[in-house]
């Protein structure tokens, strides 16, 4: 250390000393002491800084250009001179503008498994003194995440797969499905080395192309560390079905929804075996697995064609069927075959109805006269007994109507000469 001080401080014009007389050899001398102890002694407080072992890590000092400066770096008192297995030394660089450049040193360092602090320092040497900037480094192992699956790499449908989830510090481990918190068949597993959480999930086709993500934060870190993991799930197909029309024909289609990719076939009405092209439409949205579609052109105006067409998807978890109806018929048949009969009722049952609600109106009114008769009868026979039903309400009703009118005052009557007794007169002979 002493002698690589002694070099640099020759850098401003301290040595030789073989060329000075012996006063100024003393001078010199004091002048490289005081040069050796201001370096000892201009230094800072250390900065505190965490690294990872086996993780490289730069550190820079800097200077301006025209102090023309000098770096020595010092990991725990020992200058670097040259790259070694753990630290390499960059040569210096230049920056910034012409009038105002900056020179810079920069020190990897990668530190290992068996150092746990390490003490950093930068010894900087210019014309107006020096100073020093230093680190206190305290090594941590590198925090790794680490998931295992137990038949989850490509499970059935139904099928109950496993997921471990390790770390190499103590943390609180979570698991999510694409941003959603997974809270259900979740368990923790204690351990000396660190932290595992251990999640049972059910495979099904609404996993499949999910991402399954094992989350687990630091304390030294900003963000959390945390793995991903595709779920591919193996399930058969499922049928969508249907037919486009058209003037002179008619589509019918099928789309399977299946993992891996279905294959679809058709049978006519007449059971024959139909080969049509079959459309993979790749990966869908999350919770779908491969679409695939197929289409069938079919002439309805040829009535052999028309009847149950059959869509099968097969793939090698299962298969699926879905049955079409192909009834096509033109506009007169259709009349004649729905639209006659539907006329030719509705007429009938207008007719019914007319001659139900006539006859029910003959049959009221002939009751009604043969009441009326009954009555007038039974009356003519028994004056001083009540009439009939339909005289008591008629004279109900009349009484009625008379009390509802307005009373009107009583005229005066006129003596009634017709009613006086009449005189007899005498007779005379």
């Amino acid at each position: 250390m002493l002698q690589a001080n002694y070099r640099h401080c020759e850098r401003f014009g301290l040595l030789p000393l073989a060329l000075l007389s012996d006063k100024m050899k003393i001078f010199s001398i004091l002048l490289l002491l005081l040069c050796l102890w201001r370096n000892s002694t201009a230094s800072s407080d250390p900065e505190e800084k965490t690294v990872w072992s086996g993780v490289p890590v730069n550190f820079t000092c800097q200077q301006s250009k025209n102090d023309n400066p000098w770096f020595g770096w010092y990991v725990n008192g020992v200058i670097i001179t040259s790259s070694e297995v753990s630290y390499k030394l960059y040569p210096s660089r230049e920056s910034g503008p012409s009038w105002a450049r900056i020179e810079s040193s920069i020190l990897q360092i990668t530190p290992l498994k068996t150092q746990t602090n390490l003490n950093l320092s930068c010894n900087i040497i210019y014309r107006a003194g020096t100073r020093k900037e230093a680190w206190m480094l305290r090594v941590l192992e590198q925090p790794s995440l680490f998931v295992s699956n137990s038949g989850c790499s490509a499970p059935l449908e139904g099928t109950v797969c496993t997921l471990i989830c390790q770390a190499n510090y103590q943390t609180n481990i979570t698991w999510y499905i694409d941003t959603k918190r997974i809270q259900n068949g979740v368990a923790s597993e204690p351990s000396s080395i660190g932290s595992t959480n251990i999640l049972n999930i059910t495979a099904s086709r609404r996993y499949h192309n999910r991402i399954l993500r094992c989350r687990a934060p630091h304390p030294e870190l900003t963000e959390a560390l945390q793995t991903k993991t595709v779920l591919t799930v193996l399930y058969p197909p499922s049928i969508v079905s249907g037919q486009t029309s058209q003037p002179l024909s008619t589509t019918l289609w099928c789309e399977a929804d299946a993992n891996p990719p279905a294959n679809i076939s058709w049978i006519d009405p007449r059971k024959n075996h139909i080969l049509s092209e079959t459309t993979v439409l790749g990966d869908n949205p999350q919770g779908q697995g491969n679409l695939t579609r197929s289409e069938l052109p079919v002439d309805h105006t040829n009535t052999g064609n028309r009847g149950v067409y059959k869509c099968i998807a097969q793939n090698t978890i299962g298969r699926a069927e879905a049955l079409i109806d192909l009834f096509v018929t033109d506009g007169k048949r259709l009349f004649y075959v729905i639209g006659l009969p539907l006329l030719i009722g509705s007429i009938c049952c207008s007719c019914f109805a007319v001659v139900a609600v006539c006859y029910s109106r003959s049959q009221k009114k002939k009751q009604k006269t043969t009441e009326n008769d009954s009555d007038r009868t039974y009356a003519v026979a028994h004056p001083e007994e009540p009439r009939g039903v339909v005289s008591i309400l008629d004279s109900v009703m009349s009484t009625r109507s008379r009390s509802e009118l307005p009373a009107t005052p009583k005229r005066q009557q006129s003596p009634d000469i017709s009613r006086r007794p009449r005189m007899s007169l005498p007779r005379v002979y």
